[in-house]
């Protein structure tokens, strides 16, 4: 896997517009990815832990970029995402990692898993992910 296509993807996931608010870290490497966050109170619902959308981009964004870590040609879209949620998520820093799972075939499928400070697990869930007519190489992000 050519290394800059990995910076690329990177910068690509920083151009997200969604991505300013909640300031998080990413790494891509060959068929895996890593995004680091901080969950903070305004992220929260009323019971004072994590709202589910937010631990659902997490998950998403880490399964998806490892799957777009094999895709060097076009822009990916989630087809579906399947989530087990395991215990509340407190205001604290949160870790999301992404496996490509299978890259046969159109569908590209890929699990992934957000954790905690102390390495339990908040959430797990796998997804199915399917290239657009987007070429990668006209997206602001990715051609910069």
């Amino acid at each position: 896997m050519p290394q800059d296509h990995l910076k690329k993807l990177e910068n690509l996931y920083y151009a997200a517009p969604i991505n300013e608010a909640l300031n998080p870290t990413i790494s891509i490497s060959e068929n895996i990815s890593s995004i680091e966050q901080f969950i903070g109170q305004s992220q929260c619902h009323a019971g004072q832990f994590a709202h589910g959308s937010v631990i659902f981009k997490l998950l998403d964004d880490a399964a998806y970029f490892a799957a777009a870590s094999s895709q060097t040609e076009f822009f990916l879209v989630t087809a579906s995402y399947e989530i087990k949620f395991k215990k509340p998520a407190p205001v604290g820093h949160y870790k999301a990692i992404g496996e490509l799972i299978d890259s046969s075939g159109r569908l590209l499928k890929a699990k992934s898993k957000v954790i905690d400070e102390n390495d339990q697990i908040i959430a797990k869930g796998k997804g199915l992910f399917i290239p657009t007519k987007q070429q990668l190489s006209h997206l602001k992000g990715y051609s910069s």
